[in-house]
């Protein structure tokens, strides 16, 4: 169905026949349910806008009963709909000629901008001719009527002047005068409805009659509002008095828009709606976030909703120093580049910047716009002090800005822009595969290999669209195993892109090249880490002067996400940096060594509480750094590096054992095991013993366990240590075997063991309740076979037990019995 709230409410069916809905009640409910069309509005406030601030006894029986009236009315396909956050039309706005004008207006304004006045003067036209009467007629007395009523309205007529503007430049000058002089009348005080008047009679060959109408605007002004006219109405008065073609922000150009989207948005459909809400309140908001997580289609998305003022967007990526700031600002806003009122010594054609920053803030003096900046991270000192001018002039501009660091300005509101949740992301990934792959849906076979790309590339929109590109010449499982090089599988992009969108690579490098040297070797280093960092880890490791400021200057310029007492960087980032800091190797090449002694550093300071009072404390700091500890053993077991990973590995085996992730490390123990050889590195016996230990745990092992045992075994039977849960490990892998009697010992006597953790752990297994060995006999009471061995995973071949005691024996035997050699 349509609607229509530009006069009287309205509804037509599909087949173009008009629903009879009824009284004035009726009309008012939908016109209510219209003023947020596909939304559902709350029982409260339609029963508010419907009947004031008194709302009468039993309004919301009434309300039903309404509502069920309206839709007998619209027919069988009324889309009137309830759910518990109230009623809404199941309608889309361009359903709704009110919103289909703003459409038609936006879309019209926009060609005029481009220069395309034909189709500029068409658009408005047809956006006009929806107009029937006053908008919101049947509900004008309530809050949200009176609200949208003095919108539409003033869209109306800004939409009158941009037609009449397309229409001055088709050559229809004569056509005009007379709808701008009664416009004037209604409008007094509007000065571009003057400036297109004086360049509508200047058209026509009436220079007089041009100059008389400035007259009549300057007297106009001095009277109501007691103020001269603006600078580029003055312009545009000097321009005709000097006989030159008449021209100026009024009339010159509609301001630049938004640039037009080709594909469709994706996921941000909250974020869109918050950006605007944060306009209505803030006067300069920031769009924060890393090259290629969507800051700029966010920006124009919000800029580009039913506004309550004009939106001018401003591309800044090209621009090298103040001048060109204002200068693009200048262009944006169609103001003309030479300066009348210069002062002396000051050329035509190229203005000063504190005389072109008066003339912008005397063009947006008196006008409501939005103004987008985008790309600011380059120039952020020229933008940081245009905008704090122009928001000091101009009372009823808003500022937008986009960037990936802040401008620093008071008054600044910041809103990071986080890459897309995962299911918005393979959305955007699945709508972008379809146009280079017709017919690629997301289903059960690739799904998975679909979400594997999106969360490599860090759900980065611009690294999705890159990737989704790539299935023209691939299929995704192919693309999906093609991540360990996201650089490499991302290095073409689209032609029409700007040359920094057009990679992965020339995104990431754009902002790189903004750094300063100390930035960037914090950057490169920081990619050592593999599951972020504490400050201080963070300022150990990139080893810079005022590290700690770096750091924190890295987070403002999005290179690292500072959140929960941790730094973080976006692994495509961590690829980028990885790559700065292979390149730097011959002259930085102890980033690693950093990482890996500070990692050792860290774990030995946490072994020794692990088993005691503070264990809970330590298990927690360590699983924080997991990523990072795996990651310093890996990088010493691949460096040769056999001392540090050897006391790494054993500082761990604490951690690992008692949260049962030792095998997550047994594959860079078997392979140390090896490099250590048969017999440990002098002083490093106990840690090459707990380096076997840590084999032993895992089957997948056995074989580097066998090769190993012997000279494991008579490290850890010849007794001694730092570490009381030695023997205790020992003990459970090979029990059952051919030295239990060496093991059992060990336990035996670490009954009487200094620390009370092995004391303990000594106690338990000598009491544990009558475990013995299950050694079958012959009838005649001889002993037979050797006991049958299970096989159980991480204890080498150890038997199976058995209990011998009863559920009524009164208490277990005090030992376990070792078997018989």
């Amino acid at each position: 169905m349509r609607f229509g709230v530009l006069g009287a409410t309205r509804a037509w069916r599909d087949d173009g026949s008009e629903a009879a809905l009824g009284g004035p009640a009726r009309r008012a409910l939908l016109a209510v349910l219209l003023t947020d069309p596909g939304r559902p509005i709350p029982v409260g406030r339609v029963l508010d806008e419907l009947h004031g601030g008194t709302v009468p006894d039993k309004a919301a029986h009434a309300l039903q009963a309404q509502v069920s009236r309206l839709r007998r009315a619209l027919g069988p396909d009324a889309p009137i709909e309830h759910s518990p956050s109230g009623y809404r039309v199941a309608a889309p706005p361009d359903a709704v000629d009110a919103w289909r004008f703003e459409r038609m207006a936006d879309e019209g304004r926009a060609a005029l901008g481009a220069g395309d006045h034909a189709s500029a003067a068409a658009l408005l036209r047809d956006a006009l001719r929806l107009w029937r009467g006053a908008p919101f007629a049947d509900i004008a007395d309530a809050p949200s009527g009176r609200a949208h009523a003095v919108r539409l309205e003033e869209r109306a007529l800004a939409a009158r002047e941009d037609r009449i503007d397309a229409d001055l430049r088709l050559g229809r000058g004569d056509a005009v005068v007379p709808e701008l002089r009664e416009l004037i009348g209604r409008h007094p005080v509007r000065e571009r409805l003057h400036a297109l008047l004086m360049r509508a009679l200047a058209s026509q060959g009436r220079r007089a009659e041009a100059l008389e109408a400035f007259a009549h605007a300057r007297r106009t002004l001095a009277d109501e509002l007691g103020t001269d006219p603006s600078a580029e109405l003055t312009t545009l008065h000097t321009s005709l008095l000097q006989e030159t073609p008449p021209d100026g922000p009024f009339g010159g150009g509609a301001v630049a828009r938004a640039p037009a989207q080709h594909t469709s948005f994706v996921g941000r459909t909250d974020e869109v709606r918050e950006v605007r809400d944060l306009l209505r309140r803030a006067r300069l908001v920031t769009l924060l976030g890393p090259g290629g997580v969507g800051k700029t289609r966010l920006a124009a998305e919000a800029a580009s909703g039913p506004p309550d003022s004009e939106a001018c967007f401003v591309e800044l990526a090209a621009t090298r120093d103040e001048t060109g700031v204002t200068q693009a600002v200048l262009s944006a806003l169609d103001l003309r580049e030479t300066v009348l009122l210069a002062p002396p010594g000051v050329p035509a054609a190229g203005p000063s910047v504190p005389v072109a920053v008066g003339r912008l803030a005397a063009a947006l003096a008196e006008r409501r716009t939005l103004l987008v900046l985008d790309n600011c991270e380059h120039v952020l000192d020229a933008v940081a002090a245009l905008v704090l001018a122009l928001l000091r002039a101009c009372p009823g501009l808003r500022v937008l800005t986009t960037s990936r660091e802040p401008l620093g300005v008071t008054g600044e509101h910041l809103r990071q822009v986080r890459p897309l949740d995962g299911a918005a992301a393979v959305r955007l990934f699945a709508d972008r595969a379809a146009a280079v792959r017709p017919g690629f849906t997301v289903d059960g076979a690739n799904a998975a290999d679909v979400r594997r790309v999106c969360a490599a590339l860090d759900d980065l929109p611009l690294a999705i669209e890159l990737a989704a590109a790539r299935l023209r010449t691939r299929d995704i499982a192919s693309l999906a195993s093609g991540l360990h090089d996201r650089l490499g599988l991302l290095a073409r992009g689209t032609r029409s892109a700007d040359a920094r969108h057009r990679t992965l690579r020339a995104a990431i490098g754009w902002s790189w090249d903004l750094l300063t040297a100390d930035e960037r070797r914090a950057a490169s280093r920081f990619a050592v880490f593999a599951g972020g960092a504490s400050p201080e880890a963070a300022a150990a490791v990139c080893a810079v002067p005022d590290a700690a400021n770096v750091l924190e200057s890295l987070a403002d310029k999005s290179f690292l996400d500072a959140a929960a007492g941790r730094y973080r960087m976006l692994e495509t980032i961590r690829a980028y940096a990885a790559e700065r800091l292979t390149a730097a190797r011959t002259t930085d090449d102890d980033a690693g060594r950093a990482h890996a002694l500070h990692f050792l550093a860290f774990a030995e300071d946490a072994d020794p509480h692990l088993l005691g009072a503070g264990q809970l404390d330590r298990l927690r700091a360590l699983a924080a750094e997991h990523d990072n500890l795996l990651a310093a053993l890996r990088w010493a077991v691949d460096g040769g590096e056999v001392a540090t990973a050897l006391r790494l590995l054993a500082a761990l085996s604490t951690y690992l054992w008692v949260r049962g992730l030792s095998t997550s490390a047994s594959g860079l123990a078997a392979r140390l095991l090896d490099l250590a050889g048969d017999a440990p590195p002098p002083g490093l016996e106990e840690e090459y013993a707990i380096c076997g230990l840590v084999v032993a745990a895992d089957p997948a092992r056995a074989a580097t366990w066998r090769r190993h045992r012997e000279a494991v075994g008579a490290v850890v039977l010849a007794g001694g240590g730092r570490r009381p849960y030695v023997p205790f490990r020992w003990f459970m892998v090979t029990v059952g075997a051919d030295d239990a009697r060496g093991a059992l010992a060990l336990i035996r006597g670490g009954r009487d063991h200094p620390h009370p953790w092995a004391r303990a752990a000594a106690h338990l297994l000598s009491g544990f309740p009558g475990w013995r060995p299950a050694t079958p006999r012959a009838r005649n009471g001889s002993s037979a076979s050797p006991p049958r061995r299970s096989g159980r995973p991480g204890t080498a071949g150890a038997p199976r037990w058995r209990s011998t005691r009863s559920r009524a024996s009164p208490r277990p035997t005090a030992t376990p019995r070792a078997r018989s050699s």
